[in-house]
């Protein structure tokens, strides 16, 4: 989606040469392969029209359907790539400019360099970027060549950026907030609780005349009720506050629990502020004015120190050029001191946006498409030095990517802060997402494993343990090569190590935290013999199931407290064994998370030999539920399938397991539920059951599968949405990711999305309402990466029911969203 915001462009746009280039398709070769000229006609048509105006998504379609007829056609491959590249899915773009020719476009090199850029190819990019300059007559590269060595510097800065990586997760803030259309400028504010506003260029929920061109929404605001943790809740509209024209987030004055937003007029904007109290945001709505506002000017984008000095966006004369950030002091209770311009060291030719100034004055973070980055608008910090501010330095990746990154702003909780950012994988356009800082201290831990007396390397095992459950976490044997184990662990934390090796004394080393990420730890061993070893070996079972348990086996001289040996059996396979220096009786206790203790008294010294076998099983100390049956194919043959058990809206998985040759599945839980149980299989359409255990411990369920073949169809169940609009539900999506899924297993798949009504109200308005519904699902689906030659949609309205209008549940069964497989 080519990004149609009043303070921003594409990634590309504010650095492409020139319009991309239109070559002509020829719609006879095309029509010469097809059944029907009149589609390819019509398709052609409507493809180039959308293309003319810029509104790549809305072509894209149309041009795959011309694709499915002759996938060959390079001007085609062309404006497929293009519009790829400069919509919802650049990264799909590449694979078409290679099916295209050189001499498709003049730009053609150019365009391949930018789709290059997006696949992170940059060696590549440079060498198409130097193609494209060479094809150029010297009077045309004098025109272009300060552009192209940009996109040359792209590709340079990020190949260092990439190795380069700053220590955060970047995380998709969700479909509570984030839709197919853009969404940016979020701030926390933390009355009366913590809440979360942002800008939208969505569609009002009661428009149902959606347009494929975004730029004809107008910005409005939206808000989240609840912000906690860096999750929101699901965002609701604001009033437009005294504008029918762009209204937008600008900042937020924490210190004095004030919002501030922009107002667009005929020819220019200004920034207003409201006022929070514990009740919420008041009707008093003030103009800034005395040093920030300014006719003509736009003022986009404000914040403030906790001493009320302002950093704000301004496109004023007297800048260096484009948007700059300008700098005003508080000068009493409502008014500022004349703004000065933060100067060329800060701003740029091009554009400043997005400024965030941290509450002692001394950081400032702001976006820039006038520096050296990683392409579009990226993120940069800059600090002040003895009353000087530094040279500003680019945030790096992954808070910076190919695409636009703006509005970087902390939140209460300076470990998150909040981004606005056109990425891979995201919902559509600009998305809001969280910028956690990542804590952990990753280390490696490593050394040698050696025989006291002879100094040699022994064939020893090395473990490390959580010493609050005493489990291992790792376990590593020594290399044959180098003669060192080697651990790595993500986050430290309180462990120890224990080394160990069969016919010698074990030893346990506490392991001393690590001071900086990417420590590198020595711990090294040296282990006695044992004179007379005697080894006790056996496997740790469950007392019902037979299954393996990990369990801590821990030895104790008879009638003594004191723990004289102790290991972990191990997780799949439930073996265990421990070397003693001598034939003792002993105490043995076996003890496991969720099972009873097991005491027992073994006299060793009674054994003839020098090992002895103990196995032990476990019986459990919770309740446990059993959900089982057969899975079969349409023809009632068994099937081999993944069986996921998850509870409703989780995204992990809580249990999972496989039917097998036979078709039979067994899953084990200790919760009664209720729970989602998912079953799949390669080429088949998934199923969803709700599962839970009310009256009995066991349930008995069998399921069949259907294929997924030409003509096929489902109904994908619990696809929710707003009463009377198509705005989906942010429940919806947890099922809709199932069928994304679904779709990236089976790449070749192409559907249709239907939509369908019940009877109540007119057929005309049930029909859009339901093509509506089914274009938002579709919409979905291109957002979560699915190519959009794969998916058609319709509604249908209420002229296919499942059931009867005539009562309510039949009723609720005809409201539907359902797949059918095309080819």
């Amino acid at each position: 989606m080519i990004k149609q915001t009043v303070f921003c462009v594409c990634l590309l746009a504010g650095i492409s040469v020139y319009s991309q280039d239109n070559p002509k398709i020829d719609g006879d070769v095309i029509m010469s392969l097809a059944e029907d000229t009149r589609a390819v006609k019509s398709a052609l048509k409507q493809g180039d029209k959308y293309y003319r105006k810029g509104l790549y998504d809305a072509a894209l379609p149309y041009y795959m359907r011309l694709y499915r007829i002759s996938e060959d056609h390079s001007p085609l491959n062309y404006k497929i790539g293009v519009s790829n590249l400069y919509g919802i899915n650049p990264k799909n773009a590449l694979a078409y400019f290679d099916r295209s020719d050189p001499e498709v476009a003049a730009d053609y090199y150019c365009q391949k360099g930018i789709a290059l850029i997006y696949r992170n190819r940059y060696g590549e990019a440079k060498e198409a970027f130097n193609l494209y300059l060479e094809s150029l007559t010297p009077r045309e590269q004098k025109k272009v060549t300060d552009k192209i060595r940009r996109f040359i510097a792209i590709c340079d800065f990020s190949e260092t950026a990439l190795r380069d990586s700053v220590p955060v997760f970047i995380e998709n803030a969700g479909p509570n907030i984030n839709s197919f259309y853009d969404e940016y400028s979020a701030v926390e504010t933390l009355y009366p609780s913590s809440r979360l506003f942002f800008t939208t260029r969505r569609p009002k929920d009661n428009d149902l005349d959606l347009t494929d061109d975004p730029s004809e929404y107008r910005e409005r605001i939206l808000y989240s009720s609840e912000f906690i943790n860096g999750k929101a809740s699901e965002a609701q509209p604001v009033s437009d506050m005294g504008s029918q024209k762009h209204v937008s987030i600008a900042g937020v004055n924490p210190h004095e629990n004030t919002l501030f937003y922009y107002r667009s007029k005929k020819r220019f904007g200004d920034i207003y502020r409201v006022r929070f109290k514990e009740s919420g945001v008041t009707t008093s709505v003030r103009r800034l004015r005395k040093g920030i506002s300014r006719k003509p000017s736009k003022e986009t984008s404000i914040t403030f120190a906790a001493n009320g000095d302002a950093y704000f966006i301004s496109d004023r004369l007297g800048g260096e050029g484009g948007k700059d950030i300008w700098y005003s002091q508080k000068k009493g209770k409502r008014r500022y001191k004349r703004a000065k311009n933060m100067g060329e060291l800060i701003n740029t030719p091009l554009t400043e946006e997005g400024v965030y100034v941290t509450p002692d004055g001394n950081t400032l973070y702001f976006s820039s498409n006038g520096r050296p980055g990683m392409g579009g608008f990226d993120v940069y910090k800059t600090q002040k030095q003895d009353g000087l501010w530094d040279e500003p330095v680019n945030m790096g990746y992954p808070i910076n990517g190919p695409d636009d990154d703006l509005f970087f702003r902390l939140t209460a909780d300076t470990t998150i802060a909040l981004l606005s950012s056109k990425r891979s994988g995201g919902f559509g356009g600009l998305d809001i997402y969280t910028v956690k800082t990542d804590l952990r201290m990753p280390f490696e831990v490593s050394g040698s494993v050696t025989d006291t007396a002879s100094s040699k390397t022994l064939a020893a095992t090395v473990k490390l343990f959580d010493r609050a459950h005493n489990l291992p976490l790792a376990t590593a044997k020594l290399d044959s090569v180098t003669g060192k184990y080697l651990i790595s662990r993500e986050d430290k934390g309180d462990y120890y190590l224990q080394a160990e090796a069969p016919g010698y004394r074990s030893v346990t080393k506490d392991l001393e935290p690590p001071i900086r990420r990417h420590d590198q730890l020595e711990k090294n061993f040296a282990l006695e013999r044992l004179l007379h070893p005697f080894s006790l070996t056996g496997h740790i079972t469950n007392l019902k199931t037979g299954q393996p348990v990990q369990a801590e086996i821990i030895l104790k001289a008879a009638g003594e407290d004191e723990e004289r040996y102790k290991v972990v059996s191990d997780e799949k396979t439930g073996f265990y064994i421990i070397t003693l220096e001598d034939k003792i009786n002993i105490d043995l206790v076996v003890k496991a998370t969720d099972y009873f203790e097991h005491n027992e008294k073994l006299l060793l010294k009674n054994i003839a030999g020098s090992e002895s076998r103990k196995d032990v099983s476990l019986q459990r100390s919770v309740n446990t539920y059993t959900v089982t049956g057969v899975v079969t194919d349409n023809a009632r043959q068994p099937m081999k399938t993944a069986i996921n058990l998850t509870k409703p809206a989780d995204e992990q998985f809580r249990q999972t397991n496989e039917s097998d040759q036979n078709g039979k599945y067994e899953i084990t839980t200790t919760d009664a539920g209720p729970f989602l149980l998912e079953i799949t299989a390669e080429g088949y359409f998934f199923i969803n059951s709700v599962i839970e255990f009310i009256d009995s411990a066991m349930i008995v369920r069998n399921f069949v599968m259907k294929k997924m073949e030409s003509g096929a169809k489902i109904v994908i169940e619990n696809i929710l949405f707003n009463t009377g609009n198509a705005t989906l539900r942010p429940e919806s999506f947890t099922e809709l990711n199932r069928l994304v899924n679904l779709l990236k297993e089976n790449p070749t798949v192409k559907i249709e999305i239907s939509g369908h009504t019940d009877n109540v109200g007119s057929a005309a308005l049930n029909k859009k309402l339901s093509k509506n519904r089914a274009l938002s699902v579709r919409n979905y689906l291109l957002s979560q990466g699915i190519a959009v030659e794969r998916l058609e949609y319709e509604g249908y309205g209420f002229d296919h029911p499942l059931m009867p209008n005539d009562t309510e549940e039949g009723r609720a069964a005809n409201r539907r969203v359902e797949i059918e497989i095309l080819d």
